[in-house]
């Protein structure tokens, strides 16, 4: 069984990271009340939890969902979508060093989405990558800005 240990919080319990992926899906930390959630996939799963860490820090509490395979977490069931991705939280944030247009349907009309819809910038990968907003600083920023904006009224 593979563990996800080195980036959850200790109160999380570890997850069996090949089940989990089945899914498409899953949560990799964070209540199902939580004032927005972050959607990443791959590497940027580490930035999202020190995202939620630090937002942690200043009162904000953060679901931080791994989302590896779109076309396997769409075909789940209802019931499981919704309880990683809980309807009653809009303020969503995906970040993924890739192309943006496929995860509006995830965040909604309320929600933001770093990605990098350009390419053939060069230089050394951090770099590249902090000029491009994915980064932990970028989304700690965009994450602040989500949370402070009213939701309009349903």
């Amino acid at each position: 069984m593979h563990q996800l240990r080195d980036i959850t919080p200790a109160t999380t319990p570890p997850l069996d990271i090949a089940a989990a992926t089945h899914r498409g899906g899953y949560v990799v930390t964070g209540p199902a009340d939580a004032d927005l959630i972050i959607i990443a996939t791959g590497t940027e799963v580490a930035l999202a939890v020190h995202a939620a860490d630090r937002l942690g820090d200043s009162g904000h509490t953060v679901r931080v969902v791994s989302m590896p395979c779109r076309e396997w977490f769409d075909s789940q069931p209802t019931d499981y979508r919704h309880h990683v991705l809980p309807p009653t939280i809009t303020r969503r944030i995906a970040i993924e060093a890739g192309r943006s247009d496929s995860w509006w349907k995830y965040v909604g009309s309320h929600g933001r989405v770093l990605g990098v819809d350009d390419f053939g910038t060069s230089g050394p990968g951090p770099q590249v990558m902090a000029r491009a907003g994915i980064d932990v600083d970028t989304l700690v920023a965009t994450a602040r800005e989500l949370v402070a904006t009213p939701l309009p009224r349903p």
